[in-house]
């Protein structure tokens, strides 16, 4: 078979793959619904709110690119965003994998021999396995949250960065302004994206200013975060940052490597850095480090500052977040780029290609063990109350000898889910399937007057506000909550810590809204007559009053 149709056989097969993972990790998480309640309150007319007016505005969620979407496919096409979200986000992994393969092309094209180079087809196809065979991006292409739209964002700017050979500047600069609407933290790729205009595109001048203009588009959400919230950052960032978290982003990271054995990556990474310093030790010392510096081109300074933007967001997440709430979500976009850069890395080492397939393939085969043995005893699992109750260790259920292998990753998983890090997608899911059966249909929800202003207090908020447009909801976690995210957090110690779920509403808080929704355990809402009305005035003068006290006004 030549070259081009054994490529769009292998291009075949993986769209199959991408749609059946698809199916098999299908998954709404609860803060999913949250965002689905902005989308509700933006499409009856109220604007991007939690709850609807006289209560504060207040930013809860985390991406205005994904929300207005679910807003625009609702408008438009009739269809809601519980429906509409997992649909998207299979469109948005299906523009990743063919990203993916385009850079996997791309690299070959770059190369003059290797692997890379000779074997371009048997590249495309493992790096695609590779990709569709892993839990944490097949897990992702759902969800319901933004996660497969930043993720083929990223994996575009990379493209056009890194792989691609002077791809149009303001093209690179759209997607990083998008990309910063997308999530907070696609900040750093525009600050990345600035450095690369003044590398490629001196002298400055009319080209640059125009190619530099879709960067003002963080600029201008950001005013208009002032203007309509009040505050510079999304309320999530102040209800969940309490502090840098080291350590639990190391636990986080080795987790990650151990599970799909990238430790064998790593090596591979070590060992090409440890190649590159003495080369450059060597022409330094024949040339001069300015020399040896001064000999870059624009176009691979640019590379080494788009592989620099993902190494820093890689470190935030880990040394500074420490992690993240959900499995893995945070280095979606890194799968890819693992089996990519593994291709080039060995090919810049000039590896023989034997050597290079037995690497990937011990790293790609222990990869698999893991995770798919622990989906594999999971997978039909039901009934758990709390996501981070989603406890299976491995490792009496592996080959004899990888038991302290499994038994390490089994240790590592129960640290952090006892610190709600890296839940499981299946503790989502059947916490969903929880919630489901504890509140009532949104149909049914929705039948709750507004009159009154009936309120509701909870910590698990997400289906509730999907379910219940008109109860206002107090978010006693504090993401959607302007006072409790900005408490004193209950715990500040590096072991002791809850990802997320460390704010607590201050005594007294709650009560003076005088909460009067109840839930039964078999989903029936009553909404309990208060002995004096609740107004307008009475819940300005709430929030008035705590937002003084926990801002020391």
């Amino acid at each position: 078979m030549t070259a081009a149709p054994a490529r769009l056989l292998v291009l075949a097969v993986a769209a199959v793959a991408l749609w059946l993972g698809w199916r098999e990790f299908w998954f709404l998480c609860d803060d999913a619904y949250i965002e689905f309640r902005y989308v509700s309150n933006a499409h009856a007319g109220l604007g991007y709110v939690w709850n609807p007016p006289p209560w504060r505005p207040v930013e809860g969620y985390t991406s205005l690119s994904w929300i207005a979407l679910l807003e625009a496919v609702w408008r438009f096409f009739g269809v809601m965003p519980p429906d509409a979200a997992p649909a998207l986000s299979l469109g948005f992994s299906y523009v990743s994998v063919g990203l993916v393969a385009w850079m996997a092309l791309r690299l070959g094209a770059l190369s003059n021999s290797g692997v890379l180079a000779t074997r371009r087809t048997a590249v495309l196809a493992a790096v695609l396995f590779a990709t569709l065979s892993n839990r944490t991006f097949l897990a992702w292409t759902s969800s319901g949250l933004e996660t497969a739209l930043f993720s083929s964002i990223v994996l575009a700017w990379v493209a056009a960065a890194v792989v691609a050979e002077g791809a149009p500047l303001l093209l690179l600069s759209t997607l990083a302004g998008v990309m910063a609407l997308t999530r907070p933290d696609g900040l750093l790729f525009v600050v990345a994206t600035a450095a690369i205009l003044v590398v490629r595109a001196r002298p400055l001048g009319l080209r640059a200013v125009v190619a530099a203009l879709p960067l003002l588009l963080p600029v201008a959400h950001v005013v208009w975060r002032l203007h309509t919230y009040g505050y510079p950052l999304p309320n999530t960032y102040y209800a969940k940052h309490v502090g840098p978290w080291p350590v639990a982003g190391v636990g986080y990271l080795a987790s990650f490597l151990l599970e799909y054995a990238y430790w064998v990556w790593l090596g591979v990474v070590v060992v090409a850095a440890v190649t590159a310093a003495r080369s450059l030790h060597r022409l330094a010392g024949r040339v001069g480090m300015a020399a040896a510096f001064g000999g870059l081109t624009s176009q691979a300074l640019s590379r080494w500052i788009g592989i620099a933007a993902v190494v820093g967001h890689f470190a935030y997440y880990t040394f500074d977040i420490g992690g993240d709430h959900f499995e893995y979500r945070v280095y979606h976009y890194l799968v890819p780029l693992i089996a990519l850069s593994f291709f080039a890395l060995c090919d810049r080492l000039g590896w023989p290609s034997r050597r290079t397939w037995l690497t990937f393939g011990l790293m790609t085969a222990l990869g698999l063990v893991l995770p798919w043995t622990h989906w594999a005893h999971t997978r039909t699992a039901v009934g758990h109350k709390e996501p981070g109750s989603f406890k299976f260790p491995i490792a009496k259920h592996v080959p004899l000898p990888l038991r302290p292998y499994a038994q390490a990753w089994d240790a590592l998983q129960r640290r952090l889910l006892n610190h709600f890090i890296g839940i499981r997608h299946q503790g989502h899911r059947t916490y969903g399937w929880y919630q489901y059966a504890r509140y009532p249909t949104r149909a049914e929800g929705a039948a709750i007057p507004l009159d009154g202003y009936p309120v509701l207090a909870a910590s698990s908020v997400g289906y509730p506000a999907w379910a219940m447009p008109n109860v206002a909801i107090v978010d006693k976690l504090g993401l959607n909550d302007l006072v409790v995210a900005r408490t004193a957090p209950l715990h500040t110690g590096q072991t002791d810590r809850k990802m997320a779920h460390d704010r607590a509403p201050p005594k007294g808080y709650v009560a003076c809204f005088r909460p009067n929704v109840n839930i039964d355990a078999e989903g029936n809402v009553t909404v309990k007559p208060r002995a004096v009305p609740l107004t307008a005035d009475d819940i300005r003068a709430c929030e008035d009053s705590w937002m003084a006290r926990v801002s020391g006004e």
